[in-house]
């Protein structure tokens, strides 16, 4: 009866496998040209912005890193996908409940991990000599 509302049945490991894909920008299946043209909303909105939808994906910001993705939810579970082009990263979250203040919780911890170990690999970058 919910099926429409998915539309792709994957468990944990297809989602990985999926975010993967993004952040790797498609190669061995999509061009990166595809891609994205997959994240920008001048695809299917009047104009272009960062903030927008793209084609499956819109952008999200968590800690101040800028992320793609998608997330949804039905009776009985919730999902979510992010990742960043930028640090080749991402996340999938998937929950058997309905409890989203515990799925909010635990996609923070998630960006919150991600944002310090960015910064924290941004500043060993910039430490090393050249």
């Amino acid at each position: 009866m919910l099926r429409p509302a998915g539309g792709l049945s994957l468990n944990i490991e297809d989602m990985a496998k999926l975010a993967e894909l993004y952040i790797n920008r498609g190669r061995g299946l999509l061009s990166a040209e595809t891609i994205e043209r997959m994240a920008h909303s001048k695809n299917i909105n009047i104009g272009e912005f960062t903030a927008g939808y793209g084609l499956f994906n819109y952008a999200r910001h968590y800690d101040g890193i800028r992320y793609r993705g998608h997330d949804g939810g039905l009776p009985g579970w919730l999902s979510k996908l992010s990742f960043s082009p930028k640090h080749k990263a991402g996340f999938v979250v998937l929950q058997n409940s309905e409890q989203p203040q515990a799925f909010r919780a635990i996609v923070n911890l998630i960006s919150e991990y991600l944002a310090k170990y960015f910064t924290q690999a941004k500043r060993n970058v910039a430490d090393i000599p050249k």
